[in-house]
Parts: C-alpha cells; sequence; structure tokens
C-alpha cells in the first residue's frame, strides 16, 4: 500500500514441481464477482514471478470493529504447453496497511530528565491509518492433537471472540502454527493476528546447525501465512528475555528478523514478548504481597498489557465430568484436581487459589457457592484489568488476557472459554468491558466496610471514530434491597477515539443489613448499551 491508501502494489510469485514450460494466468475478483485485475506468464522454470501490478482504489480490510474486512478473490491458473488448466489455486486475499507506532506521550523510558535512556518500544496498532486500541487474547491450541482441529472447531472460538469484542489473537509462541483455516477465519471475521515464531521460555543457541534448521522453518512459516490479510504482526518468540538468557543480539533472533524483512517487510516485527515497556502479568485477583488487582494496576503504566491473567472455576457441571464424585467437595490437593490444574499449576496454590477466596468469603459451604465466589472474582478482575488498561489510552494501546481458551478441560485457570467452547461467567464481563463505548469506574479496592468513604473514578471510553455526545450519567449502589443514587453527571463531548476522565463519586456507606456485597451502576440516560454495572464486597 502507499501512503495515501489509494493503491496496492501486487507481485504474483509461485513455486512448483513439474511446471516447467507451461503458462500461468491470474485473475483478481471483487466481492461483487467482477474481476479488477489480470496477468499471465511464461514458466521457465519450476517457480515464476510476475511484474509488479497495481490495483487503484482498493476496499480495504479492516477489523471488524472499525470497518468492513474486505476481501478480494485471487485465482491462479497453472496451464500446460497445450493451453490446459492442470492445477487450480484460489483465496481470498485482502489489502491493509498495518504499522507499529509509537504511544502517544510516550518519553524517555522511566524518566522525564537527564540522564536519559532508550525509548519505550513502539506498542500502538495503526491499521489503514487509524490507530487502534487492540483488545483481544492469547490463544492456544483448542485441542491436545492439532490433528483433529477442524475449521468447524476454530469458527465456534473465533465468533466466541467476536462476542467478546475482542479483534486481535497473540498466537502464542509455546503453541503450534495453525491451520490455513485459522488464519482463512480470522481473515473473513476481521480479526488481527499477532503469530509467535514457535520459540517460548528457552534458551534457543546460536549454532549452525540450529540456525539452519530454525531458518527452514521459519522461511516456510513466512511464506505460508504473509498472504493472510489478518496477519498483523511478527514476533520472535515468547518471554525469551526473562531470565532464558537470551536477548536481542541472539543470532535466532537477530534471523528471524531478517526473514521477516526479506519475505514480508510490511508486517512488523517485534524481536519477543514483552519488551521494554510492555507488561505481562500478574495472573491473581491478591497478588503474594496482599495488594489487589485493582491497586496495582491503578498504578501501573504500560503501553501495552500483552498477558495478564485472572483464575475462575469451571462451571459445576463441567466439574461433575472430570473429578470423582467423593473428591468434589471440598476441593483436596490430590490427583484429580492436581492433574486439572486447581493445585500446583503455577506459583503457590493455583488456580483454585483456595486462600484468596477464602480471604473474601469464608468457608463456602458447598462446591456451588465456591465456584460462584471463585466466578465473580474472575469476573470482576478481569474487568479492571481490561477497562484500566483503556482507560490509560493513548498511552496504552494494547489489553490481551492469557488466555483465552484450553486444549481441555480444567478445573480452575485462566481462560474464558471452557473446554470445548463452554463461556464462564467472565465472559460477559469482559465483552461489557471490551464494548467500543463504555462509561467506566475506577475503584481503589474490591472490599468495602460499612461507615467507610467510598469512591470511584468515572470515565467515558470511546474507542470508535466518532464523536460521542455529551451524556447525563447516573451514578448508583444497589445492595440487596433499596438503591442509593450517589452523583449525576453530564459528561461533555467524547472527541474521537478519546477518553473522557470525569470527577469522583463520592458517598459514605450505611449501615446494610443482609448483604454481603453491592452494585456500582453507571445508568447512562437515552443510551443502555453504554451504562455498566460492577460487584463489589461489603461488610459491618
Amino acid at each position: 500500500m502507499n501512503d495515501s491508501l489509494d493503491k496496492a502494489f501486487i507481485r504474483i510469485h509461485g513455486e512448483g514441481r513439474n511446471v516447467k514450460g507451461g503458462t500461468w494466468h491470474w485473475t483478481l475478483k471483487d466481492q461483487s464477482g467482477k474481476t479488477v485485475l489480470t496477468q499471465k506468464g511464461e514458466i521457465v522454470d519450476d517457480s515464476f514471478e510476475g511484474d509488479e501490478i497495481v490495483l487503484d482504489n482498493p476496499s480495504l480490510w479492516y477489523p471488524h470493529d472499525h470497518g468492513t474486512p474486505y476481501l478480494y478473490t485471487s485465482t491462479i491458473e497453472l496451464r500446460n504447453p497445450s493451453g490446459m488448466v492442470i492445477d487450480t489455486k484460489t483465496q481470498k486475499t485482502g489489502f491493509k496497511r498495518v504499522r507499529l507506532v509509537m504511544n502517544t506521550g510516550g518519553t524517555w523510558y522511566g524518566t522525564t530528565s537527564f540522564p536519559v535512556t532508550r525509548l519505550a518500544p513502539p506498542a500502538q496498532f495503526e491499521v489503514n491509518g487509524l490507530r487502534i486500541f487492540v483488545k483481544g487474547t492469547n490463544w492456544v491450541n483448542p485441542e491436545i492433537f492439532p490433528g483433529i482441529i477442524t475449521r468447524e472447531r476454530y469458527a465456534e472460538l473465533i465468533d466466541l471472540a467476536i462476542g467478546l469484542n475482542f479483534n486481535i489473537f497473540r498466537v502464542w509462541g509455546g503453541g503450534i502454527i495453525n491451520k490455513e483455516s485459522f488464519f482463512e477465519l480470522c481473515d473473513e471475521r476481521g480479526i488481527l493476528v499477532w503469530q509467535d515464531f514457535p520459540l517460548a521460555c528457552n534458551h534457543y543457541p546460536d549454532d549452525a546447525h540450529y540456525l539452519k534448521i530454525l531458518r527452514q522453518e521459519a522461511t516456510s512459516i513466512i511464506k505460508r501465512l504473509r498472504k493472510h490479510a489478518s496477519l498483523a504482526l511478527w514476533c520472535g518468540g515468547n518471554e525469551l528475555f526473562q531470565g532464558w538468557g537470551m536477548t536481542d543480539q541472539s543470532l535466532p533472533l537477530r534471523l528471524l528478523n531478517s526473514l521477516c524483512f526479506e519475505l514480508n517487510p510490511t508486517i512488523p516485527f517485534n524481536v519477543t514478548s514483552p519488551v521494554t515497556g510492555m507488561g505481562h502479568g500478574h495472573y491473581l485477583f491478591k497478588y503474594f504481597d496482599g495488594t489487589e488487582v485493582f491497586e496495582n494496576m491503578n498504578k501501573a503504566r504500560f503501553t501495552a498489557y500483552a498477558e495478564f491473567g485472572m483464575p475462575g472455576m469451571s462451571p459445576v457441571e463441567v466439574l461433575e465430568k472430570i473429578i470423582p464424585s467423593a473428591e468434589l467437595f471440598p476441593p483436596r490437593d490430590n490427583a484429580a484436581w492436581r492433574a486439572h490444574h486447581a493445585f500446583g499449576a503455577w506459583e503457590g496454590v493455583t488456580w483454585l487459589c483456595p486462600d484468596i477466596i477464602e480471604s473474601y468469603f469464608g468457608k463456602a459451604p458447598d462446591l456451588e457457592t465456591l465456584v460462584q465466589q471463585s466466578q465473580l472474582l474472575q469476573s470482576q478482575g478481569y474487568k479492571a484489568i481490561y477497562e484500566e488498561a483503556r482507560r490509560q489510552k493513548p498511552f496504552c494501546a494494547m489489553a490481551l488476557n492469557w488466555c483465552y481458551n484450553e486444549p481441555w478441560p480444567a478445573a480452575a485457570n485462566n481462560s474464558i472459554i471452557v473446554y470445548p467452547s463452554i463461556k464462564k461467567p467472565a465472559y460477559d464481563a469482559i465483552a461489557a468491558s471490551c464494548r467500543p463505548v463504555l462509561v467506566s469506574a475506577r475503584f481503589s479496592k474490591f472490599q468495602w466496610k460499612e461507615g467507610e468513604e467510598f469512591f470511584a473514578d468515572i470515565f467515558v471510553l470511546n474507542d470508535t471514530f466518532k464523536e460521542i455526545p455529551s451524556l447525563n450519567i447516573t451514578v448508583k449502589l444497589k445492595p440487596a434491597q433499596g438503591e442509593e443514587v450517589i452523583m449525576q453527571w453530564e459528561s461533555p463531548v467524547s472527541a474521537s477515539n478519546t477518553n473522557v476522565p470525569g470527577p469522583t463519586a463520592q458517598f459514605r456507606l450505611p449501615s446494610w443489613e443482609n448483604t454481603d456485597r453491592f452494585d456500582v451502576i453507571l445508568d447512562v440516560e437515552n443510551h443502555p448499551e453504554y451504562s455498566s454495572s460492577y460487584t463489589l464486597l461489603y461488610i459491618r
């Protein structure tokens, strides 16, 4: 694409065996079926390449939440010397320009005065000239055995991600390179793809034998995926700088960067994730030092949150299928619960986190209550992170949780979707937090006491490229019985792709009976689609 986005530059390249001596014929059709370009040529070797050809005023491919993921149909025929068609390849293709640019408000990293150090690297996606906030998730293998993954399996998970208002998948370096149908569906649905090379959490050597293998594998990956409109970022791999001994001078990473530049220079490259200024973690509602997700996210300042997690238990009906009935309650660190990642999965007693749940609710009387408590923490924790990342726009430009799905049913983990495609309650909470426009509340903590001064900062979040008019917003607290109106605010106009910080709602909490929680409701007059609600704990 040129800078004015009114010309797409196309070059046809093909490789094969036993095709020498024939001809190739290529056509490009728009969505109405009209042929917009053609080209042909002779095959003098087992590969061929056409001259650069220009498509004027192409319809552009956009992520689904910012436009139409417009796709053309590309067809190439191979013909033998007598003119007979011996092979045909048809595929969808789209035209976009994607860049990774400096985040707005970026300064010398960690300081504003001398001595200074490097800038935080760019982490802002710009698609067709639009600087967009990317909201999404880390995709993992949807099956233990990749061979059984079907297009239909991919489709159900990708469609669920659209329902979450996600616009990007990070395909994590510890997983596979997905099948063509995954990328085809992302092209069609308008989901950006950040593709890690299959390197993760390790020290990959500089020796010549390994580099030869890596070159062969990476070349194949790039050539296969570069045609997809959804491809938005190449990344060397997952957490390669986290104590494994690799740096951006490691030869495997220099090789990957050079291959991407040589074979696919229009797609940006990151050496690994995270890099300076980009955050991974945390993965708990209450951290090991006793502080909560609210406090820590509110004081964090990163250009991107490429991984963060919030554990929650699977629904009771799933647990009943994977845990022996005699061991269902109370959960114990035994073979069944451990095998399904409730215990011993990461640091401490993760991912069940019974100590954290009990610190808020006391001992649960039954499995149903325990699951509900765990799922409440996951829902409110994920809302806190996604919305706070958005509130930090434009300095922050990305929020991707770890992780989206799982390849088999777990008892508890950070996933939003339980295998095979069962929504946790966090699904609806995250979908609400990732709406293009919403009114949002920032809290300092989860649990509040009778007589305490409650406060919440109110914002209008706007990720659309349209102006949002002034809104009449009412802030309410709703315990088990009754309702308290604590503030009304007429927000100013929100400019295109711009958040509006508002006032702080304050209210001394009264004595409420027969309740251990209350909802914070942000009602938007005449625009219920922008309204929000949160659940917090209350103690007398």
